[in-house]
């Protein structure tokens, strides 16, 4: 914050003011930048993964792998291998599928958390209301 002098005028402290207020938003919106870049960056993973995922069932459904089923067919009957490799496809969809909701509930919300309550202490501070108490 700006020190002021015992000297200072009303119209020097309110410059001070508007500039440490100016100064906090620009951190505070640096900040919140920051974070939701994060958030985007997580949300991005997990989209990768579901469209991983994505392609995975759809070879679960058509199991249109011939090569895999012709090795496997080397084993057991067509429709053993059929199942089988229909089998692998759909574990390797679902692992995905897993992974990528795991990621996408770390990301959410994808509001800036840590600025919003940031810029709530903020406001209570320069108003002198008491802070709520903490929700859990």
């Amino acid at each position: 914050m700006t020190e002021s002098t015992p000297g200072s005028s009303t119209a020097d402290l309110l410059q001070a003011v508007s500039a440490d207020i100016s100064t906090l938003v620009r951190q505070e919106l640096q900040h919140a930048q920051q974070e939701l870049a994060e958030k985007a960056r997580q949300a991005g993973r997990a989209g990768a993964l579901l469209g991983g995922a994505t392609v995975l069932g759809t070879l679960a459904l058509g199991t249109s792998a011939a090569l895999v089923l012709r090795v496997l067919e080397k084993r057991f009957g067509p429709t053993t291998a059929a199942l089988l490799a229909t089998g692998v496809y759909a574990g390797a969809a679902g692992g995905l599928a897993a992974t990528a909701l795991a990621q996408l509930r770390e990301a959410w919300p994808l509001v800036p958390q840590e600025t919003a309550a940031s810029l709530r202490e903020d406001a209570q501070a320069a108003t002198g209301t008491p802070a709520p108490p903490p929700a859990g």
